[in-house]
């Protein structure tokens, strides 16, 4: 029985990955006239589009009346982007090259957007006022991603803004692919969860746990192979959009929607101490990798990519 569980796991998975690739092909057609950047546009369309997956599993989380295996999926999804994702992709496709945006500002406040949800779970629980606080610190950050365009200060930027939204119906194919994802999302992911919390229970594995290491890293392929093209195609900026952009995603806008929609409550604080611990050392490896030559290389993405490995031997050694 568990056997055909974790085989039926894969092929979920592989069908929400698959639906994201529709998805952000779909936000491509419809966006990319919008001209603004490909860092700005990966960091908020892109990012957005490979982290639907964590949104769909955590509106399934809250709707099972289990916000905690959401918070172990956003924890586990953010981690295995830091090492895994991009240290996969790099593997895959050779050195990244790290723009300057990401050295000088961006990758601070991705920590210390990340890193709130952290600090204010502090206490024991992620209120409702908590999740409100999450939501403005995710609007505020894609607010100064797009701030620093001078594009946007053109005048009649907001009129040009308004007939271009309008022209993207003029064709109904990709609306029409935007709504297929997304029922396969929504369907994959609710017999996703459904199948883990079985697992779960018959492993006797926490909630939280196996959403950090079994869902996190599941929800994750999609930023695995949109990196790995995009580092393929010799574009660093879509790929470092798109990295940094879903870890704000994943720790701002999703935790803060599933905590406004049903607070959470820590019934073992040391294991969420520990998660914590696995993603401070993550974010600190990938910070001191891509600060020393503005570069990503192999060995590194190597190292990334063990460090999860040796992370996952420590949790369940």
């Amino acid at each position: 029985m568990i056997f055909f569980q974790i085989v039926a796991l894969a092929v979920l998975f592989g069908l929400l990955s698959f639906s994201t690739h529709l998805l952000i092909d779909s936000f491509k057609k419809l966006s990319w006239q919008f001209k603004t950047g490909d860092y700005a546009l990966s960091n908020l369309l892109i990012a957005a589009g490979t982290s639907v997956p964590e949104l769909i599993i955590a509106l399934e989380c809250v709707a099972k009346g289990q916000p905690e295996l959401s918070f172990g999926n956003v924890l586990g999804s953010n981690i295995a982007n830091l090492s895994l994702v991009i240290g996969g992709a790099t593997l895959l496709s050779g050195s990244l090259k790290i723009i300057d945006p990401v050295i000088k500002n961006d990758i601070f406040y991705t920590f210390l957007i990340s890193a709130a949800p952290l600090l204010l779970i502090s206490d024991g629980i992620l209120s409702r006022l908590d999740g409100i606080i999450l939501l403005a610190l995710y609007f505020t950050w894609q607010t100064m991603v797009f701030a620093k365009k001078k594009k946007e200060r053109r005048a009649g930027f907001w009129e040009n803004l308004k007939n271009k939204f309008i022209s993207l119906f003029a064709s109904p194919k990709p609306i029409i692919t935007l709504i297929v994802s997304l029922a396969l999302l929504i369907g994959s992911a609710d017999f996703l969860v459904k199948i883990a919390l079985d697992l779960a229970h018959q492993l006797n594995i926490p909630n939280f746990i196996l959403g950090v290491f079994i869902l996190g890293v599941g929800s994750s392929l999609p930023e695995l192979a949109f990196e790995t093209r995009a580092i393929r195609n010799k574009e660093p900026a879509i790929a470092l959009g798109d990295l940094l952009g879903s870890v704000v995603a994943n720790a701002s806008l999703i935790l803060g929607t599933t905590v406004v929609l049903a607070p959470i409550t820590l019934f073992k604080p040391q294991q969420y101490f520990t998660i914590t611990l696995y993603f401070l050392i993550t974010f600190f490896l990938f910070y001191t990798f891509i600060k020393s030559k503005k570069l990503l290389e192999r060995w590194e993405a190597a190292f990334l990519v063990a460090s999860y490995f040796i992370l996952l031997a420590l949790e369940f050694g």
